[in-house]
């Protein structure tokens, strides 16, 4: 009872020892919340004496960006290709010249070959930006008279064969570089899934290090959905743009909130002593 009372005292101590700094910090908020308001509220007061309108405005500079992001992205993909290929080629010619029984020499080719993957990852993830922004241009240039047909064609084919076989392509050979240095790496990368038979695959350092990873962008990420929440509503305070932003927002932190706790509650139930615990 005793052993008890002095673990709760213990607990009570530590609250205790953080909670003034967490007011601190609060207090802090707080105030650069109010000062942002309160020169947020001013300058709207100015923004709608002098009558401008900044929603036309932003509008004008994004239709007249629109035929930009065609010619950022027709740029883009081929730069993109290109890198994608000297990578691997540099990747392929390191395996052939590689000393199996050397660990130094893998260990500096999985390095060369985690670069390489993660160049073709970002890519792949700019690439998802550029298909939202193309589908957000194509329609606004269809119609007019100027452009020509052959650029809207080579902005389609460009899309479809450069970036969806493009990427591909380049993840599987570079998935299959490595699945030919460590042969108890399984999965293609065609298979829907290649995740959960990637991660089966690997030994217990490697589920270890995935996993501390994968809790670390899952804490960072909860910290950059609060702060951008936070300044969604101070933009707010500046111009009507509606809820719909900050609603996708919340709605994603939601989403990866359920998704933590659900899996949290599946470990707790027993799974936690399972060889592989699909977490993907």
């Amino acid at each position: 009872m005793k052993k008890q009372v002095n673990f709760s005292e213990e607990i009570k101590q530590e609250d205790k020892k953080h909670f003034g700094k967490y007011i601190i910090f609060m207090v802090v908020c707080l105030l650069v919340g109010g000062v942002c308001g309160y020169f947020g509220a001013y300058f709207r007061d100015i923004v709608i004496e002098g009558n401008v309108d900044v929603w036309r405005m932003l509008g004008d500079i994004q239709l007249a960006a629109v035929p930009v992001f065609q010619y950022v992205f027709l740029i883009f993909v081929p730069v993109y290709l290109i890198l994608c290929y000297v990578y691997y080629e540099k990747c392929k010619k390191q395996m052939l010249a590689l000393n199996r029984e050397s660990e130094e020499d893998i260990e500096r080719f999985e390095a060369r070959l985690s670069r390489a993957m993660i160049i073709v990852s970002l890519g792949n993830t700019i690439s998802t930006l550029l298909y939202g922004i193309a589908l957000y241009c194509l329609p606004r240039t269809m119609n007019e008279p100027d452009a020509p047909i052959i650029t809207k064609i080579i902005l389609i084919l460009v899309f479809i064969l450069g970036m969806s076989i493009g990427n591909v392509y380049f993840i599987n050979k570079l998935v299959n570089m490595e699945k030919e240095i460590n042969p108890e790496k399984a999965g293609s990368t065609f298979d829907l899934k290649f995740q959960k038979k990637w991660i089966e695959s690997c030994d217990e350092a490697e589920r270890l290090m995935i996993y501390n990873v994968c809790y670390n962008v899952f804490r960072k990420m909860q910290v950059i959905y609060s702060v951008t929440a936070t300044v969604l509503c101070l933009i707010g305070v500046l111009f009507e743009i509606g809820y719909m932003p900050f609603i996708a927002v919340t709605l994603l932190y939601l989403v990866q909130e359920i998704i933590y706790f659900a899996e949290s509650y599946k470990m707790e139930k027993g799974r936690i002593n399972e060889p592989f615990v699909d977490l993907f």
